[in-house]
């Protein structure tokens, strides 16, 4: 078991700090570096990491994490190309094509953490859309919302698609558990703001459908504890 563990832990440790190099090498030596030598050592990457997923064979734990490591290079790969040829184009435009680019990566992989890689992604994306496309700057509360609806949605989804794909019932069901807690954090923040407004009926039936599925269904303590901490300091900041 320790072994294991250590072997897994080593593994995502190396590729994390390989991508971080990578990502400091170009900040660093940006001035340096003529176009098509950062083109070029980017693509070089990306095209090792699905070389080696290839040559390993893709129900390896080592290549699910190569496939990850490429899909995180094309974000790098498009802040590149975005800075080399200037093309204006607003933020979420290259979140919004890293998350397109990295899907068959994602697909192919069969592997929680690069779906949880690509939820990351569309959380960013969401936000800078609605910030710089729909322009709701001011409205925070309809930004927590969406954020909200986003993340409940893809936890119902996980939920449901992990009866089918096994790969997706992680150690310590991790992912929908942080899909809960950023979606439940983004409704609470908006009941500090406009509690009086009906908005709250949404809060407390979230409370209610919470309470059936991870008490009375099955019981999820850490869900339910994230639900009692936020329900503490919504009441707490009213009374």
């Amino acid at each position: 078991t320790w072994a294991s563990f250590f072997d897994k832990t080593f593994l995502f440790l190396g590729v994390t700090l390989l991508l971080a190099g990578i990502v400091f090498f170009f900040a660093y030596n940006w001035s340096s570096l003529g176009r098509f030598s950062r083109f070029a050592l980017l693509e070089l990457g990306i095209v090792l990491a699905l070389g080696f997923a290839w040559f390993r064979g893709l129900e390896t734990l080592s290549a699910k994490a190569s496939l990850l490591a490429g899909a995180f290079l094309i974000g790098p790969f498009l802040a590149v190309f975005g800075q080399t040829y200037q093309t204006g184009a607003d933020a979420y435009m290259l979140f919004l094509a890293w998350t397109a680019l990295s899907l068959p990566l994602v697909v192919s992989s069969c592997f929680a953490p690069a779906w949880f890689f690509l939820l990351v992604l569309m959380n960013v994306t969401l936000p800078l859309f609605l910030l710089q496309e729909v322009g709701i700057k001011g409205e925070w509360t309809l930004l927590c919302f969406w954020i909200f609806v986003s993340n409940a949605v893809a936890m119902a989804i996980w939920e449901i698609a992990q009866k089918w794909f096994s790969y997706l019932s992680t150690p310590g069901r991790w992912v929908p558990r942080l899909l809960f807690a950023y979606a439940l954090g983004a409704l609470s923040l908006i009941m500090l703001r406009d509690m009086y407004s009906l908005f709250s009926l949404l809060y407390f039936a979230t409370i209610g459908v919470t309470i059936f599925l991870y008490q009375l269904r099955k019981t999820d303590l850490f869900i339910l504890t994230t639900l009692a901490l936020s329900f503490i300091v919504v009441s707490t900041f009213y009374v």
